[in-house]
C-alpha cells in the first residue's frame, strides 16, 4: 500500500501494477553450504536462504501505576528465514551441474546468486524469485 500511496497519492487507479517485493531492496543473502560448483541439484532443492528483518512493536510496561501513563511502543527486530530454491518448472532438468555461486553478502532479488547447466549444456541463471 505504501508503494500505491507514493505511485499515485489520493486514488487506486483500476488495473494497477506493482510488484509484490521490493527489487531495490538488499536482502542479506546466505548460499546453502553443501552445494559447490559441480554439485548436481534438482527442481526444488533449496540453494540459499535470505534473512528477511521485520519491525516488531512490545509494549513497554514499566510505567509509573499512580500516574497511570500509556504504556510506549519500543520497537524490536523479528527475524524471518525465507529458503531459496531451483523453481520447479518443466524448463529445468531433473538435475543440473552448478557452475558459479555467489559468495554469501546483501543483494537485491534480481541479482544472480547461481549459475547452472542443464543437460544440453545451456546457462541457466538463478535470481531470488520465482
Amino acid at each position: 500500500m505504501k508503494k500505491i500511496a507514493e505511485k499515485h497519492k489520493k486514488y487506486i487507479p483500476k488495473g494497477i501494477d506493482i510488484k509484490a517485493l521490493d527489487r531495490e531492496k538488499l536482502w542479506e543473502y546466505e548460499p546453502t553450504p553443501t552445494i559447490k560448483v559441480g554439485s548436481r541439484v534438482c527442481k526444488g532443492q533449496v540453494i540459499g536462504t535470505v534473512q528477511n528483518w521485520r519491525k516488531e512493536q512490545k509494549m513497554k510496561m514499566d510505567y509509573d501505576e499512580e500516574s497511570k501513563e500509556d504504556a510506549e511502543p519500543t520497537s524490536g527486530r523479528l527475524v524471518v528465514q525465507h529458503k531459496i530454491m531451483v523453481p520447479p518448472l518443466r524448463c529445468y532438468d531433473d538435475l543440473m551441474k552448478v557452475t558459479w555461486i555467489i559468495k554469501a553478502g546483501e543483494y537485491t532479488i534480481e541479482e544472480c546468486v547461481m549459475k547452472l547447466e542443464n543437460s544440453k549444456g545451456e546457462e541457466v541463471k538463478l535470481v531470488m524469485y520465482h
